[in-house]
């Protein structure tokens, strides 16, 4: 069956009359996510060019190899399957539906192509190739009501793996040793990592995307803070949450610090309701932190999720995009003193239908101390 959109027409239907209005007749899929989200195909490697996708007026074809060929036949796909072999490059693939449907035009994924692969097929595909930016992520902005329920449940799954992984940490215990238990409670738990965790723990969380797994070797010690920003992955879907855990009694600039924080991300909740264009979020969040004292962190204020970790809209300084239902992302405001420790909370939120914001990772925010 094909997959439904969330204003009831297939993605693909959708997609061919944002191609239309482009006057493009036919594109070429070449991101791995975008293929999953438009056919629910996905191979073993999002590293290689495992599937082609090329979606014409008249019909949607699946470009791959004989190693999917078995597993495609029998799935519900509804799709025509062109299956590569040495007799039958790409090239030939192409060339041969582009005389048959009178192709005249084709789009390509400008920000996935690369140059090589670019050039080989204006070598050998006989046609007008036209680059196209974001067209499918135009719709994978919106989510429809599977994805934010896939989203919900991986955002259960990172409560639930947080909430007991808090249980665990002691002194002793090594950055890299903590990322290690989430992961491993995650597979255990019919689930895997979003991304690479990020356990940072006193200085090294001054450092808003520590490299946890090149370095991690500091440990937990009497009076530590740690940073815990992480994300579960539930059918293709994530989530991502950071929260921060201090063992013993906090110091109190870890306090001050950590209550403006807490703060900044209560102010831009609220202002979700009431904002429409996600840079004012940005603007207002940054600027509350700098009025109290505090560095502006060097990061975006957030991002959309979905199938992947950083998707758009971006709630940023410069964004362009506008606050509208359907939008999956994240609120993660901080405050980093370089040397000495940092602060940051995040979660996973979605805009429903009256476009108010609902929070999906709800791991307690007061203050999580290990005694």
């Amino acid at each position: 069956m094909p997959i439904i959109s969330h204003i009831g027409l297939s993605r693909i239907e959708l997609l061919r009359q944002h191609l239309n209005t482009e006057k493009i007749d036919a594109l070429l899929v070449s991101n791995h996510n975008n293929i999953l989200y438009l056919t629910g195909f996905k191979g073993l490697s999002t590293d290689e060019r495992e599937a082609w996708v090329f979606i014409t007026k008249k019909n949607t074809y699946l470009i791959t190899d004989g190693r999917y060929v078995d597993s495609i036949q029998k799935s519900e796909l509804a799709i025509k399957m062109q299956e590569l072999t040495p007799e039958n490059p790409l090239k030939k693939i192409l060339s041969t539906i582009i005389n048959n449907e009178q192709i005249n035009i084709i789009g390509f994924e400008a920000e996935d192509l690369s140059y090589h692969e670019y050039t080989y097929f204006k070598k050998h595909v006989h046609t007008t190739f036209q680059e196209t930016r974001n067209i499918i992520g135009l719709l994978r902005i919106q989510k429809d009501k599977h994805e934010i329920e896939m989203v919900k449940k991986s955002c259960e799954v990172a409560d639930q793996c947080l909430k007991e992984i808090f249980q665990t940490i002691s002194p002793g215990q090594t950055e890299k040793e903590i990322a290690f238990t989430i992961e491993f409670w995650l597979k255990k738990h019919d689930s895997d990592l979003a991304f690479s965790p990020i356990v940072a723990i006193d200085q090294n969380s001054a450092i808003p995307h520590y490299d946890t797994k090149s370095n991690g070797t500091t440990k937990v010690t009497a009076g530590s803070i740690i940073l815990i920003d992480f994300g579960a992955l539930y059918n293709n879907y994530m989530s991502d949450i950071t929260r921060m855990i201090f063992v013993g009694k906090p110091l109190d600039e870890y306090i001050k610090a950590y209550e403006i924080v807490q703060k900044a991300q209560e102010q831009a909740l609220k202002l979700l309701e009431t904002k429409s264009e996600y840079k004012d979020i940005d603007k207002a969040t940054r600027n509350f932190i700098t009025q109290n004292n505090y560095p502006s962190y060097p990061h975006s204020t957030g991002h959309g999720l979905g199938l992947e970790v950083h998707e758009n809209p971006k709630i940023a300084p410069k964004s362009k995009d506008t606050i509208k239902s359907g939008h999956v992302v994240t609120i993660e405001p901080g405050v980093y003193i370089k040397g000495r420790f940092g602060i940051r909370i995040e979660d996973t939120l979605y805009i429903n239908d009256q476009k108010q914001p609902e929070i999906l990772t709800n791991t307690p925010k007061e203050l999580l101390i290990i005694h």
